[in-house]
């Protein structure tokens, strides 16, 4: 026959080996969230990387288009710039010009 005090220690035991079935399982579900959590930031950072490079990349091609508008407006000044000289001193004859001047 079981005597109470053998009785009460087997019935602290099971609760006991139920509470460390409960914390294993908790860990376990823990490792899993973890294992989760680092392929979504290990996809994340990749994510982040791949716009990073486009973003660089934009940018890049922002920079060379800026330049050749620069370069557009550039010889549109010097068009226009030699434009108005030339309507400047239009009714100057061609061949030197000054002599009529005096």
């Amino acid at each position: 026959m079981v005597s109470e005090e053998q009785r009460v220690i087997s019935e602290e035991g099971r609760r006991s080996g139920e509470e460390l079935r409960g914390i294993a399982e908790a860990a376990r579900s823990a490792a899993e969230d973890v294992r989760i959590a680092r392929e979504e930031a290990s996809r994340l950072t990749e994510e982040i990387r791949q716009l990073a490079e486009a973003s660089r990349i934009e940018a890049e091609r922002l920079r060379a288009d800026a330049d050749e508008l620069r370069e557009g407006l550039r010889q549109q000044k010097e068009v226009l710039d030699e434009m108005r000289r030339t309507m400047q001193f239009s009714h100057l004859p061609e061949s030197g010009g000054t002599q009529n001047l005096q």
